[in-house]
C-alpha cells in the first residue's frame, strides 16, 4: 500500500472524490465540500468526517474507495480506523479483505484481534 501513496498524492483529492461520486451519492457531498490540492491535503484532512463515510458505505466497491482515501490521508495508520475497516469489510462479507487489512496493522491490540476473530 505504500507504493500507492506517491501516485495518489500527486493528484487533486477533489478530483478523486469526484470520481467516487459516479459510484455513490454518498461521496457527492464530500466532493462538493472538499476542494483540496495535494499540498493542502495534509493540513486539512481533519475536516473529513470519516465516521459519516463509514456509515454510508454499504457496498464493497465503496468500502474499497474509502480504504484508498484512508491510505492517502494517512488515517489508516491509526489503529482505531484500521480496526473499524476490518469490521466494515467483515460486515460487507469480504473476509479476505478484512484479513488483508488486519495483517497490515502493525500494533494489534485486544480490540483488533476481537474484530478479526468475530469476522
Amino acid at each position: 500500500m505504500r507504493l500507492l501513496l506517491p501516485t495518489c498524492k500527486g493528484r487533486l483529492v477533489s478530483k478523486f472524490l469526484a470520481s467516487l461520486q459516479a459510484h455513490s451519492a454518498l461521496f457527492s457531498a464530500a466532493a462538493d465540500a472538499i476542494e483540496i490540492s495535494s499540498n493542502e491535503f495534509e493540513n486539512r484532512n481533519k475536516d473529513i468526517d470519516f465516521d459519516l463515510l463509514f456509515k454510508h458505505c454499504t457496498q464493497l466497491h465503496q468500502a474499497k474507495c474509502l480504504h484508498a482515501l484512508l491510505v492517502v490521508s494517512g488515517k489508516v495508520q491509526k489503529i482505531f480506523i484500521s480496526t473499524k475497516l476490518v469490521n466494515h469489510y467483515a460486515y460487507l462479507g469480504d473476509i479476505s479483505a478484512s484479513r488483508r487489512t488486519f495483517n497490515q496493522i502493525s500494533n494489534k491490540n485486544v480490540y483488533t484481534w476481537n474484530s478479526m476473530l468475530s469476522a
